[in-house]
Parts: C-alpha cells; sequence; structure tokens
C-alpha cells in the first residue's frame, strides 16, 4: 500500500513540476467566412497554415501563439481536450469582439489537433485541422 501511495506522489510531483511544451502544428484552416448584407450566406475558404500551441500541464492551460492562455477542460492519457465547446451567448459575444481559441483538443500519442478558432470581429470560425510536434528553437 506504501508503495502505491510513494508512486502516486512521484506522478503527481511530475506533472506538477512539467515544463510548458510548444508544439508546431502543420494543417489546413477552413474558414466560414458569411457575408455582411447577407448573413445566411457562408463562403469556405481553404488554405496551409502553421500555427504554434503552447501546452502547460502545470498551469492546465493551452495557449495558441502568444493569445491568452485557454483552460484545459478534461485530459487522459491519449487526448487533451481545451477551451469550452458550447459557449454561453455572453462568453460568444466576448469572442466575437476579441476573435480568438474557443476550443480544440490535441491527441497526445499522434499529435493530431482540432482548433475552433473564432476570427476577430465575428465575421467567421475557422477550423484549424493538423498534426503538431514538438518545436525547436531556431538560434
Amino acid at each position: 500500500m506504501r508503495t502505491i501511495i510513494a508512486m502516486a506522489l512521484v506522478l503527481a510531483a511530475g506533472v506538477a513540476n512539467a515544463a510548458p511544451v510548444t508544439l508546431s502544428c502543420s494543417g489546413t484552416i477552413y474558414t466560414l467566412e458569411h457575408e455582411r448584407e447577407r448573413p445566411e450566406k457562408t463562403h469556405p475558404i481553404v488554405y496551409k497554415a502553421l500555427r504554434t500551441l503552447t501546452v502547460d500541464l502545470s498551469a492546465k492551460t493551452v495557449m495558441l501563439e502568444d493569445e491568452k492562455p485557454t483552460p484545459i477542460e478534461q485530459m487522459d492519457q491519449k487526448w487533451v481536450r481545451f477551451g469550452v465547446e458550447d459557449v454561453s451567448p455572453l462568453v460568444r459575444g466576448l469572442l466575437l469582439v476579441r476573435g480568438g481559441l474557443q476550443s480544440g483538443r490535441l491527441n497526445r500519442i499522434s499529435g493530431n489537433v482540432i482548433l475552433e478558432i473564432v476570427t476577430q470581429g465575428g465575421d467567421g470560425l475557422d477550423i484549424f485541422e493538423g498534426v503538431c510536434k514538438p518545436a525547436q528553437k531556431l538560434f
């Protein structure tokens, strides 16, 4: 019994002291843009992109580029889920004004990632699908 408790404490300390990990993600952005004059009309735009994620397990946050950190909502051996998938009208209103990461999920094994990003001004929603790898500083 003492061995199990000791192992649990060591594992917990390892996660608590883990340094943030920066990931380089390459993939495709699908932009759903609405026409201002006719909001019911949506134009999908597709393009390749590179994004940077910083995962901080000790703070339980994920940060896209240099935006405000987004809280990790759920984490297991395979997935890290962050942000809020079903946001309240108030939170959605704030996101529409400033734009930013709404939600996402990252596979801890394969590096597959899906991000939902509200565009600044509320013109649309970007869906980023890609694969992340640990980033290395160039200099």
